[in-house]
């Protein structure tokens, strides 16, 4: 084999040696060939600069004149010299990476590419050196799409400039199709976060303050962890298919540690069953509402600190706590010890599914996750939900208009349920489906399964006929002992050390606003800018370390407020960034923080007295 290829394989061994080793067998039939291996209807051939270029299919791949030239200059854009990463979604020969290999050493270089025939193929024409030596190189070489997904979610989608060209990529077309769509539902979920965060933080810390009360009270679900190990769970999500199991819910409850999601536990209570756990982790007064003047006294609720207060006087069997989403929450365990992960998918149901999987169950069954309108219904019978349209009917709207409305707040789509028939949906729900296929395909031990046969269908959700479920043999259940509260920590000692860290973090920001009110003063004296911004440098870094940070992002503003601040003070995206305009932007940012550290102060002072 050639030399360059000969070179590329040992650098390619000393960096990367496990993937190395997964794709040796590859490798030495490569390394046997005494000429140059072709790639699937791929050419090679010298360009006139006499570097070579390679055509697909008849395509060129890159310039018949000049490929390092070409490379070179796609390198210079905005995007990629503003982001901190680049991602490569194939590469051809190689020249994009290895000319942003030479040009951002200090910056994230990503390859993705499904086919290692396709990387070794490309290791025999150009000395990737430049590419093994960069710091911070990132090889996604044949790996499963939720292992890519799942790096780049670390990165930071919004740190990354991805270089997806279709002549690089029409040799796996669906794979890198599928990687954008994740990317791209990756995007609007971030989005959709971001969107929240801003409309409901201050709710969140409000609740989670008024809550602190009841935190000496109660248990985690630390101490239920694998209780359930081996059994089967039954979940209980609100769809209009969940009608079709409800007369059976008691030969179910024998069969499976049944588990209820708020907006259905109304139609379960109905049914005459009590399940065994109830999850309710939205903080909003509506989701609240589901519960309302019920009570379910065998039953153990599942929640979390920032749960709108009067959920913690449902009346249950015990209320168990499970780590917070929210800063506040986060702040509070590391007093009192962590509460136990649920991951949330946007939707309760997959809080659940997530709780199954904590108790240890090994196989789950849904009932009412339809993701979808099936008979253009949005959820089950006696939901609160669905009780609220038949309120809000009249002789103008009738009960059916007000559901039907609700399938037009997001735009529609259309997927197939298990009876392979079209159903609609829309892009909120599929974001749920999604992030259930997500999971279920990085855990491949836990299996999970449909008994409503109208429900949209989810890859790795596989449907399981109800009366197979009822007749089947299934291991027996647990009984669920009730846990006494975890006198860790006082409340009062909590709010008295946030406050002085308000205190000391408000002082900080007072000195930055100071330091700031000084710019115009200095404009003329290079060395004593330097000084000016170093000081506001200490302090960010003062602010950030904070272990109130978090905390303070509830009430701080979004990026959006932000930018219209910004705008307003004529220091915009397109203005121009002079050490004055800079300045501006930290006075602006500290009179914000100043702002929202007084609100978190006066609710602190409010709700510990």
């Amino acid at each position: 084999m050639n030399s360059i290829f000969s070179k590329n394989i040992e650098n390619f061994k000393l960096r990367l040696p496990h993937l190395y080793a997964a794709h040796e067998k590859s490798i030495l039939y490569y390394s046997s060939s005494e000429t140059p291996v072709e790639y699937d209807n791929c050419l090679t051939t010298a360009s006139r600069s006499g570097k070579p270029t390679a055509t697909e299919n008849g395509i060129l791949l890159h310039s018949l004149y000049n490929p390092e030239s070409e490379a070179l200059k796609s390198m210079q854009t905005k995007d990629i010299q503003d982001l901190e990463a680049v991602v490569f979604s194939g590469f051809g020969l190689g020249y994009g990476p290895i000319a942003y290999a030479c040009n951002y050493p200090q910056k994230t270089l990503i390859l993705v590419e499904p086919d290692i025939n396709r990387v070794l193929w490309a290791f025999q024409h150009l000395d990737f050196t430049p590419l093994f030596s960069h710091s911070s190189l990132i090889c996604l070489f044949s790996a499963e799409l939720h292992d890519c997904i799942g790096v780049l979610e670390q990165i930071g989608l919004q740190n990354c400039c991805f270089m997806q060209q279709p002549h690089f990529t029409m040799h796996a077309q669906q794979y890198f199709s599928a990687l954008q769509e994740l990317i791209e539902r990756n995007k609007q979920k971030k989005e959709i976060n971001d969107n929240t965060l801003e409309r409901f933080g201050k709710l969140w810390l409000k609740n989670s303050i008024k809550n602190v009360r009841f935190i000496d009270k109660l248990n985690t679900i630390q101490c239920i962890k694998n209780f359930c190990s081996g059994e089967n769970a039954f979940i209980l999500a609100a769809g209009p298919t969940l009608s079709e199991v409800l007369p059976y819910l008691k030969q179910i409850q024998e069969k499976s540690v049944l588990i209820c999601v708020d907006t259905a536990l109304r139609s379960c209570l109905s049914a005459g069953v009590e399940p065994d756990f109830i999850i309710l982790v939205d903080p909003q007064y509506w989701n609240a509402r589901h519960i309302e003047g019920l009570r379910a006294l065998k039953s153990t609720l599942i929640t979390e600190i920032a749960a709108y207060p009067s959920v913690f006087r449902f009346e249950c069997r015990q209320i168990l706590l499970c780590s917070s989403l929210y800063p506040f929450g986060r702040y509070i365990e590391k007093y009192r010890g962590e509460y136990g992960k649920l991951s949330a998918g946007g939707s309760v149901a997959t809080t659940a599914w997530d709780f199954a999987q904590w108790l240890g169950c090994t196989q789950i069954f849904f009932a009412g996750l339809d993701l979808s309108y099936p008979d253009k219904k949005t959820h089950v019978k006696g939901s609160t939900f669905e009780e609220k349209a038949i309120r809000n009917s009249s002789r103008i709207t009738s009960a059916e208009s007000n559901s039907i409305q609700s399938l037009f707040s997001a735009p529609s789509k259309f997927e197939r349920n298990y009876e392979d028939k079209i159903v609609q949906t829309d892009s909120r729900m599929k974001l749920y489906a999604w992030w259930f296929e997500s999971k279920c395909a990085s855990n491949t031990d836990l299996k999970t399964f449909s008994v409503t046969k109208k429900s949209m269908k989810i890859p790795g959700i596989s449907y399981y006929p109800l009366d197979l479920f009822l007749t089947a043999s299934y291991k027996s259940k647990k009984e669920f002992p009730f846990f006494a509260g975890r006198k860790n920590e006082n409340p009062n000692n909590i709010f008295r050390n946030l406050l002085k860290s308000v205190h000391e973090a408000g002082l900080q920001v007072h000195e930055g606003i100071q330091i700031c009110s000084q710019a115009s003063k200095i404009l003329f004296e290079i060395d004593k800018q330097h000084e000016l911004l170093q000081k506001l440098r200490i302090i960010d870094q003062s602010i950030q370390s904070s272990d109130i940070k978090e905390t303070i992002s509830l009430v701080f503003p979004g990026k959006r407020k932000l930018d219209t601040l910004f705008d307003k003070a004529g220091l915009g995206k397109d203005s121009e960034k002079t050490f004055l305009a800079s300045v501006q932007q930290s006075k602006i940012i500290y009179s914000e923080l100043l702002n929202g550290l007084k609100l978190l102060q006066d609710l602190l002072t409010k709700y510990s007295e």
